[in-house]
């Protein structure tokens, strides 16, 4: 079995797993953007991407730091030594319950990231755009070739920008699987049929996919 994902360019994918083929081809590359920061000091900062946490060159005087997610969580232990608070289900609007009790947050976010799973927040959070997703026409083109001719099984989907970018070449030859609600949204609202991850991860992923393959 061949499961495509289209992970940006410096994410982790495992070439295979448990008798899959994986193939990863990127059609975003991260850019780092520069950035200022709204006040100097925050209850809490937060981060929403393993990108977002690379890309945080400048960061204010915070007490407590939160992770949306595993890969997140671990680059931040790599940039500021410390373990973050993390949601026990791996999405935004997980990570946001988690902050409402903050006094003030700085959320580091993408150019492209959606301002609304977090407007029930927003008189405490501070949003920095610290980073974007570049696209490659190339890889895009090569993606929708492998789609349209269903030259792989399963395509994972892992976040809401992959969503918007392949929805409109998926076929019914290839079965999509969506890492969590937020992408599943964007899928839903493209028409699209899909399988859900229970555990909002890369493996979550690859576990339901095998669920629902051998099923």
């Amino acid at each position: 079995m061949r499961v495509l994902f289209l992970r940006p360019e410096g994410a982790e994918v495992p070439s295979s797993w448990r008798g899959m083929e994986i193939v990863n081809i990127s059609i975003f590359k991260p850019k780092c953007l520069d950035y200022e920061l709204p006040k100097n000091e925050y209850s809490a900062i937060a981060f929403t991407s393993v990108n977002g946490v690379r890309c945080a060159k400048k960061l204010p005087k915070f007490y407590r730091v939160y992770a949306v997610g595993p890969a997140t969580a671990a680059e931040v232990v790599k940039l500021l030594g410390v373990n973050p608070l993390v949601p026990r289900n791996y999405e935004v609007s997980e990570l946001v319950k988690e902050i409402s009790e903050e006094d003030s947050v700085l959320m580091f976010r993408s150019q492209l990231a959606d301002v609304n799973d977090v407007r029930v927040v927003a008189d405490k959070v501070d949003v920095v755009r610290n980073y974007t997703l570049e696209l490659n026409g190339d890889a895009v083109s090569a993606v929708r070739r492998i789609l349209e001719d269903c030259e792989v099984d399963v395509v994972a989907v892992t976040s809401p920008s992959i969503a918007r970018v392949v929805a409109g070449f998926l076929k019914p030859c290839v079965l999509v699987a969506s890492i969590g609600p937020t992408t599943s949204k964007v899928l839903s609202e493209a028409g699209v049929k899909f399988i859900e991850a229970e555990d909002h991860t890369i493996e979550g992923v690859l576990k339901k996919i095998e669920e629902v393959v051998r099923a």
